[in-house]
């Protein structure tokens, strides 16, 4: 284990009598390496080099084993990138991004920079950088939106405002290119680049389990303010993940209002909506959000936070124009495949609100339907007197009965 020049000669004598005996040993550091045994990998290829001083292979592939143990050695991983660029300048057009990132976390920022901006460039001129095929070709947006954020760090001590807004622009830039062009994987991400808030915020609500874990929109709701004390302000106002991180974690905090037992043993029940829940319905009102690129549970997120539930007294109620943009949501949220089981009552009661005719007060007419009745209306009618298919245990469907005309308050259908 620890006798590495005994290794090597022993490898050295294993080599002469098979000359393959190089590749497979590469192979089986190759291996350790993907299944997370770097100190292993590490001391497989440390024998190697001592016979194979010449090998790209040998000093790329013991570069990404130092930037992956515990405690990473940024300046072994430098050392071996640099021998990589001797030897072979353009074999791996990733060594010049591994480079960037040693460089960043070892504070030589022009160094990084420069190869950040030179691995983007080769990028460029192959296929396109969307067509690259590489699995870390996001990674030179990363490294630049860190260097901008760099800047602004530094820029607040010495400069005005003007330099910081555009430092911050530029590493938004490059944060929103990366979730909506590459959309890789937030743990790949939280481990490269950990102090990427705002990247790692935006990726948090798209991760599969999301809906289930409540840790996640916690952490994605405090990424989301840790940026917003960066500096990155504006972009948040249009940010649907953040409505959809802060829904969660309020949905969360309701659920467990409702359980939790007060001293005379009832439960405590929900109280009034925080102000940072207040914030987000406010910026859900304003927000301008996509369509079909959204998930479907982005959708029914933003239709729950614009319909509020039950308004309190002074309160402002949902006004048409909210209630069609409920519809509409509720409707891309079943065309890109989501799941309504749970949501029929606000899906139905969206509908029906926003279908209302309205006279020149703002408030709805007697004569809501036409003479003749549109599918969509039966469609309403249905669900909401059809009790035994439709309890009014399921959210909004209460309000629902209560809304549509001969609906009977909940009659069952047979």
């Amino acid at each position: 284990m620890g006798d590495e020049e005994g290794a090597a000669e022993s490898y050295a004598k294993v080599c002469q009598m098979d000359p393959q005996v190089h590749r497979r040993y590469l192979n089986i550091a190759r291996e350790d390496y993907e299944a997370g045994k770097f100190a292993e990998a590490l001391r497989t290829l440390q024998a190697v080099e001592k016979i194979s001083p010449h090998d790209f292979r040998v000093f790329w592939q013991r570069a990404n084993c130092r930037m992956e143990i515990e405690e990473p050695d940024w300046e072994g991983a430098l050392a071996d990138l640099t021998r990589c660029v001797e030897l072979d300048p353009v074999r791996e057009i990733e060594v010049y991004i591994k480079k960037g990132r040693c460089s960043m976390r070892l504070e030589d920022f022009n160094a990084a920079r420069n190869d950040a901006e030179y691995y983007l460039s080769l990028l460029e001129s192959q296929e396109g950088e969307s067509g690259a095929g590489s699995n870390a070709a996001f990674e030179g947006r990363l490294l630049r939106a860190h260097l901008y954020m760099l800047e602004v760090r530094k820029s607040a001590m010495r400069t005005g405002n003007q330099e910081i807004a555009k430092a911050i622009k530029r590493a938004v830039m490059d944060y929103d290119y990366v979730v909506n062009t590459y959309k890789p994987d937030v743990n790949t991400v939280r481990r490269i680049y950990p102090e990427a808030h705002y990247c790692i915020a935006r990726l948090l609500p798209h991760a599969p389990d999301f809906g289930e874990s409540s840790e996640l929109a916690a952490e994605a709701t405090e990424r989301f303010h840790k940026a917003w004390l960066e500096g990155v302000h504006e972009p948040l106002q249009h940010c649907v993940e953040m409505v959809v991180a802060e829904k969660r974690l309020k949905d969360i905090q309701d659920a467990e209002a409702r359980t939790a037992p007060t001293e005379d043993g009832e439960p405590l029940g929900v109280g009034l909506p925080s102000l940072r829940s207040l914030c987000a319905t406010e910026l859900t009102k304003m927000g301008k959000y996509g369509g079909k690129s959204m998930p479907p549970n982005f959708h029914v997120a933003i239709c729950e936070m614009l319909a509020k539930g039950p308004v309190p007294e002074g309160g402002t109620p949902v006004t048409h124009d909210e209630w069609i943009r409920c519809a509409r949501h509720m409707t891309l949220a079943w065309k890109t495949g989501g799941q309504l089981n749970k949501h029929i009552g606000l899906a139905t009661y969206s509908i029906n609100m926003g279908r209302r005719k309205l006279d020149k007060d703002g408030n709805a007419t007697s004569d809501d339907t036409s003479s003749y009745p549109s599918l969509v209306g039966q469609c309403v009618e249905a669900v909401a007197s059809n009790e035994e298919s439709f309890p009014t245990t399921l959210s909004w469907m209460e309000q629902l009965r209560e809304a549509v005309p001969g609906a009977g308050g909940g009659k069952k259908k047979k």
